[in-house]
């Protein structure tokens, strides 16, 4: 056996989850060595059978036999057991012969492959993947009180030989060692710490606390809050989409009587033709437009990009279109396909644009790398416009500062030439040195 399974804190307590539903137990308990034998002494082979009869009691297999035996076992194999028949009464285990003077490995040879036997008989038998199966067995020796018995004669020295039994690293036995403790026994254990510090943090907070039903609901509630959040704003989003809707529709109303109602007649000729041109006029040329529309599309085409791509992390949906719902009474039209175009409600009578294209993800992602090139251009653009003009400003600050300097070089020089002459030429001189 070699001890290479390293597992993270979260898949030991998954797998002893799955041991637990599989084979609960009422009351979990250490098991204590029924005998001890000294180390380097020889072990009795009566008192391998009685300790195997002990432990197989122990875990709920009452109705079995034993049949051990020492054997020579192929490379660094402990121990293996026979596992044809669950119901067969014996239980036929092999123990390596380099054990005959180490009880602590006979008996966490025993303990391993009694909990075979164990998950087998509770119907936890994993024949396809050897390494899952020996883990479920490593673990299950801690689930059912073998633990001690496994950190004692896992990992043992005879002269110059070490011998390590079972599959999982000496970190993860002594993490499932404390966690099964602390959980199922309320037993304090410092095997294990700092190993992970998830599982000191976990274990710590669950065994200091007394009320864990209080711990639970105070977990539930901080799981809770985010989706509870959620709920609240899908609430207050139905309502501010109902008032948009309810805003839309008086537009839509105002739209209808201004270039239809207002203009013509049942048979389609206009009565007021200067109205229809000045309605043409101000649809044109107006340079205001709704802009509390065109904001709301851009609000809402983010706010769908965002959500759609939050939820196909958790699978591929389709986001459709599929009826004519008219805008100003909300009467909603046959599943039909019908093209983009004007649309006249049967029941108001309202006229309205129906834009028959769905919404595209795709689409919608291009625009946005587009504008955010823009932006990323407009800004590129502004902060050189900001950084030329600080270099022109620092430019010519500089240049003021050096004719400045020139100026007063040369008046230090004009006074250190003056006060060299004799009194009498300073004047003259300084009146015609420049």
């Amino acid at each position: 056996m070699t001890q290479t399974i390293q597992l993270s804190f979260k898949e030991i307590v998954g797998y002893l989850c799955y041991i637990e539903q599989k084979a609960p137990r009422k009351q979990f308990a250490l098991y204590k060595a029924k005998h001890w034998v000294q180390f380097g002494s020889t072990v009795p082979f009566a008192t391998v059978l009685d300790e195997a009869k002990n432990m197989l009691e122990f875990v709920g297999l009452h109705n079995y036999q034993t049949d051990i035996k020492f054997a020579v076992l192929d490379g660094e194999t402990g121990g293996n057991i026979s596992l044809n028949d669950t119901m067969e009464p014996a239980v036929h285990i092999n123990i390596s012969n380099s054990f005959r003077n180490n009880w602590n490995a006979v008996l966490a040879v025993l303990a391993h492959e009694i909990c075979h036997k164990f998950l087998m008989v509770n119907g936890l038998y994993c024949s396809i993947d050897i390494s899952v199966n020996e883990t479920f067995v490593d673990l299950a020796t801690m689930y059912v009180g073998f633990g001690e018995l496994m950190l004692n004669g896992c990992d043992t020295k005879i002269g110059n030989i070490t011998y390590k039994l079972g599959y999982l690293t000496m970190d993860t036995y002594k993490v499932a060692y404390r966690l099964v403790c602390s959980v199922l026994g309320d037993i304090s254990s410092v095997h294990g710490m700092g190993v992970d510090v998830y599982a000191d943090e976990a274990i710590g907070r669950w065994s200091m606390n007394g009320d864990k039903h209080e711990l639970l609901k105070e977990c539930f509630v901080d799981k809770s809050q985010q989706l509870s959040e959620l709920t609240r704003n899908f609430a207050v989003m139905e309502q501010l989409i109902a008032q948009c809707k309810l805003g839309l529709s008086s537009t839509y109303n105002a739209l209808d009587k201004e270039f239809f109602r207002d203009l013509k007649t049942e048979d389609g000729t206009y009565v007021y033709k200067m109205a229809a041109f000045y309605t043409f006029v101000k649809a044109t040329f107006d340079s205001k437009g709704d802009d509390v529309t065109g904001e709301l599309n851009d609000i809402f085409n983010e706010a769908l990009y965002k959500a759609y791509i939050a939820c196909q992390k958790h699978g591929h949906i389709e986001l459709k279109q599929e009826k004519v719902t008219c805008p100003s009474c909300g009467t909603a039209g046959k599943a039909v396909k019908i093209e983009s175009g004007i649309v006249k409600c049967p029941k108001c009578y309202r006229t309205f644009y129906w834009k028959a294209d769905q919404w595209n993800c795709t689409r919608y992602q291009r625009q946005l790398e587009t504008q955010r090139r823009e932006e990323r251009v407009f800004f590129d653009q502004k902060v050189q416009k900001e950084v030329d003009e600080q270099v022109r400003d620092i430019r010519e600050k500089v240049n003021t500062e050096i004719e400045d300097f020139k100026k007063n070089e040369m008046a230090i020089c004009k006074a250190s030439i003056i006060k060299s002459m004799p009194r009498i030429f300073r004047w003259l001189v300084s009146k015609y040195l420049k």
